[in-house]
């Protein structure tokens, strides 16, 4: 207790907070900047075998995050425990990053610019909320009818960084942008899939949302308004085509960092051949300054079954596959770096996702082209 008051860190991982209340312990941590409050997709399933108090969970939490609200400057913390009309109710004077995951929160939906309109100076602004197999409310981050709280680009005018998941129809943040963003991401998350690879049931995820192609012309429009912009995350409902590539290195040849990515990718078995992954890689080179590129590309399974053991492993021939699409890749993109091609996981639960990004690192030294794998399957 006596190191409490000098605390500057503070990470509470697979816990429920339904019990006493932490106000006075809490109240000391008069130094305390970053706090992490996460629950788990395991910790939530395993309150469906004992009672817990909802109620008074949100309401502990809600204590705690009052009580450190003047000198958070970072706040990581699970959906499932906030209230967001708590959020709007009180001053975060300092706080710079805010990060939502899990899943969305069980109380009134409240527009996220209402969400943040008493956090001046914030410059990372995350909602990465995973869609779930219980059903719950969609979240629309900008709805259209939201006239009491300005647009996103002038309640939060300094942001730099902004990640959405899952996003609704008719929600507006695509017309909202703060300028100043260097960071843009558009993701869809979802609870991974506790089933093996083998099994074909598949749960429904409620509001699990990918863009379709014209969603994506639109997000790629607004992104081209945005000066700074150095990295663009956008997952999709299919593979990219050429013709997005194009749309985005028309629009954003300034981008270092770029990842498309295939949402339910895994189950995407296709091998596209050479011709079509030269023409992924002809506009590419439309961004000199990229840097990392990441994307689902078709090339044939990444798993094979061996009967032996009974088990999935990696394949040979995609990988040997990568290798010879990296180098095709790696001598366009003269200023790359780092690679990533989207291959089914075998371990679904490690990762929390059913597919993950085989890594590579381009190397050029005097020797030529090469590229070293630095996270395999």
């Amino acid at each position: 207790m006596t190191a409490l008051p000098h605390l500057e860190t503070l990470s509470l991982r697979h816990c429920r907070f339904d019990g006493p209340s932490l106000k006075r312990p809490i109240a000391q941590m008069h130094h305390l900047t970053s706090l992490t409050l996460i629950i788990s997709l395991l910790t939530t399933r395993r309150l469906e075998l004992r009672q817990y108090n909802r109620f008074e969970e949100l309401k502990n939490v809600a204590e705690i995050l009052q009580t450190l609200a003047p000198v958070l400057i970072k706040l990581e913390i699970s959906g499932d425990l906030i209230d967001l009309w708590m959020f709007e109710s009180t001053e975060w004077p300092n706080l710079s990053t805010l990060r939502l995951v899990d899943h969305v929160p069980y109380s009134f939906f409240r527009p996220i610019t209402a969400v943040v309109s008493h956090m001046p100076i914030l410059r990372t602004l995350a909602c990465d909320f995973k869609a779930e197999q219980t059903p719950r409310s969609s979240f629309i981050y900008c709805p259209l009818d939201n006239h009491a709280y300005p647009p996103l680009s002038k309640s939060i005018p300094n942001l730099i960084s902004l990640s959405l998941s899952n996003l609704q129809p008719g929600d507006q943040s695509v017309q909202q942008l703060p300028s100043g963003l260097r960071v843009l991401r558009v993701v869809a998350l979802r609870d991974p899939h506790i089933y093996s690879i083998g099994d074909l049931e598949r749960e429904p995820r409620y509001n699990y949302s990918a863009l379709s192609d014209d969603d994506a012309y639109l997000w790629i429009n607004a992104a081209s308004k945005l000066p700074y912009l150095s990295r663009l995350t956008l997952d999709l409902k299919s593979v990219p085509s050429p013709e997005i590539l194009w749309h985005i290195a028309r629009a954003c040849p300034q981008l270092q960092f770029l990842e498309l990515e295939q949402a339910s990718f895994e189950q995407n078995w296709n091998e596209s051949p050479d011709s079509v992954l030269d023409r992924l890689v002809t506009p590419l080179t439309s961004l000199p300054q990229l840097r990392e590129l990441r994307m689902s590309v078709e090339l044939g399974p990444a798993l094979v079954w061996v009967d032996a053991i009974r088990q999935r492993l990696p394949s040979l021939a995609f990988k040997a596959r990568v290798q010879t699409v990296s180098m095709l890749f790696a001598a366009k993109l003269q200023n790359l770096e780092f690679l990533g091609f989207s291959a089914l996981n075998r371990e679904r639960m490690t990762y929390g996702r059913d597919s993950i990004w085989y890594m590579l690192k381009i190397i050029r030294n005097e020797d030529g082209l090469s590229a070293r794998v630095i996270d395999p399957i």
